[in-house]
């Protein structure tokens, strides 16, 4: 907006759509006591004068707004708000702005303007996320960072803060971001929901303002849950981001302790829109945390304290059909960081693995005498619990040390460090000279990859006969993946003059360095011969 004029209109136009909408979150108890208000009889009484007249006016003219109008108005005001809108020049507007956002989340409970809510929840912290940012970098950059602070136009948090210091308001949050998913058909005789004309556009177009477009996943191993929403944990991220190292741990705490109710939600229609809702919480979370973390014993302190203990009491419960959306959400939370960000979480899955997964029983004494196939008990796990529940959860930890593996790759830490690609030597010609990398780094991955490498590896290796198909296509997965990330180390290592297979490589067996080697060893070794003839004896 170039003149004042037009900063006056968009600032009425602004002040009609919410005198629309924060009317009736409060008055329309009032409409609903006295349905029938004679407004001659308010302009008589002797208390009373034109302005109190006309604010009842627009007051009851607002609550008697049909839901659909309201929506449309909502719709209005989410696409008509800008940046420069939470700005201090004019603070009743900013502050009108969440106040009205917060009222529409707490008052439309489970109704269509709660998804619009939403939309503009996470539009206006899209906005804010960015000036503050763009604030902070002109800061560092200037000598006069105090006068300059003091005379740039800074946006008002305090509202958001105070807010979020409120556990309940947390829980309204979470709520509404549940039900900002698509029904789930499977269950209530299969029926979608009948919206009138243009109400599915004005939640599509809502939905999309919750968070700016990502990427994400930038590998090529696409996401594995289709009710999972990056932009739910992306508004979270940014939430938690916007109020600060000092301000985050206690809203952190009353999400994931809103996302263990979730997660534990009783059969319903909305059971799996709210489990995957606490799947988005904890991947929204714990990106933030990491990020505020300066440091790395901040960081394994944060694990060991906070996030830890929230997978280790969700995991067992949630349904195996839903762990693609914890799967999609160790991803989203780890993305783009060095392995050093989370190497508790991958000794911690790694250790899960270790003391559950299914290991066959030496058979060095073979056969029970006159029986032609081993017993169950030669069969059964030496470490988990054998039958569904305990085949079931070892498929989960064998699902999250995959998205582990897949976001231990060397390749993200390339652009992630702010350093020239590796190939951009090639393409530059020999005016740029290969980059070396910084020692605290490589020491970071290879100290994630020994850990995978060591211990995992021969794991995976021993229960490739899991009588569990679900966790044999997981082990494989795993397996791929592994052989996958060292082949690409080696590769990227060769490129910028490093070579993995160093005195520091890790030593496999029989001298190996390269786990495909040890792969294919196994497999060759389980082909079948003319001596054994049943599927228990192979394995």
């Amino acid at each position: 907006r170039v003149t004042a004029k037009e900063q006056a209109t968009h600032e009425e136009c602004l002040t009609f759509l919410m005198d629309q909408l924060t009317a009736d979150n409060v008055k329309a108890l009032v409409q609903d006591d006295s349905p029938s208000i004679d407004m001659s009889e308010a302009k008589q009484d002797s208390g009373a004068d034109e302005e109190a007249a006309d604010a009842t006016s627009v007051e009851v003219a607002a609550s008697s707004l049909h839901w659909r109008n309201r929506l449309l108005v909502a719709w209005f005001l989410t696409s008509f708000v800008d940046c420069e809108d939470l700005l201090l020049d004019n603070p009743a507007i900013s502050e009108r702005l969440w106040n009205t956002c917060f009222g529409l989340l707490e008052h439309e409970m489970g109704q269509p303007l709660q998804r619009v809510a939403v939309g503009l929840f996470g539009r206006l912290l899209s906005f804010a996320l960015p000036l503050e940012a763009r604030l902070a970098i002109s800061l560092e950059n200037r000598a006069d960072a105090t006068s300059y602070a003091s005379n740039r136009k800074r946006v008002d948090l305090s509202i958001l803060c105070e807010k979020l210091e409120d556990e309940a308001f947390c829980k309204v949050l979470g709520k509404a971001i549940a039900f900002d998913h698509k029904e789930d058909t499977s269950v209530g005789g299969g029926h979608q929901a009948q919206w009138s004309a243009g109400v599915e556009e004005i939640f599509r177009d809502a939905t999309s303002n919750v968070a700016s477009r990502s990427l994400f996943p930038f590998q090529r191993t696409s996401r594995s849950s289709n009710t999972f929403k990056v932009s739910h944990a992306q508004m979270l991220e940014s939430l938690l981001l916007l109020l600060g190292k000092g301000k985050a741990e206690k809203p952190s705490q009353y999400f994931l302790d809103f996302a263990k109710e979730m997660a534990s939600a009783p059969p319903s229609e909305d059971q799996r829109n709210q489990q995957c809702t606490s799947a988005e919480i904890f991947g929204g979370v714990c990106r933030a945390l990491l990020q505020i973390s300066t440091s790395l014993e901040q960081r394994s302190e944060l694990w060991k304290s906070l996030l830890l203990p929230f997978l280790e009491d969700v995991i067992p419960k949630i349904p195996i059909s839903l762990a693609g959306a914890y799967f999609d959400s160790l991803r989203f939370a780890i993305h783009f960081f060095p392995p050093s960000f989370f190497y508790e979480l991958t000794a911690w899955v790694i250790e899960k693995i270790d003391t559950s997964l299914w290991q066959p029983k030496a058979t060095s004494e073979g056969k029970s005498e006159g029986s032609e196939e081993l017993d169950e008990s030669q069969i059964e796990s030496t470490n988990g619990s054998v039958g569904t529940d305990g085949f079931t959860n070892q498929s989960k930890w064998l699902y999250l040390a995959n998205a582990i593996l897949v976001e231990l790759d060397e390749e993200t830490e390339v652009g992630v460090l702010c350093q020239l690609p590796w190939y951009s030597d090639k393409l530059a010609g020999s005016s740029i000279e290969p980059i070396e990398r910084t020692s605290p780094v490589d020491d970071d991955l290879r100290k994630s990859w020994n850990l995978v490498s060591g211990r995992l590896l021969p794991l995976l290796l021993s229960a490739l006969g899991h009588p569990y198909e679900s966790c044999r296509e997981h082990i494989a997965a795993c397996l791929f993946r592994i052989c996958y990330c060292h082949r690409k180390m080696v590769k990227t290592s060769m490129a910028t003059g490093r070579y993995a297979t160093d005195s520091k490589s890790e030593v496999l067996e029989n001298g190996e360095t390269d786990p495909g080697t040890l792969v294919i060893k196994k497999l060759a070794s389980l082909e079948i011969s003319s001596d054994v003839d049943t599927f228990k004896e192979r394995y």
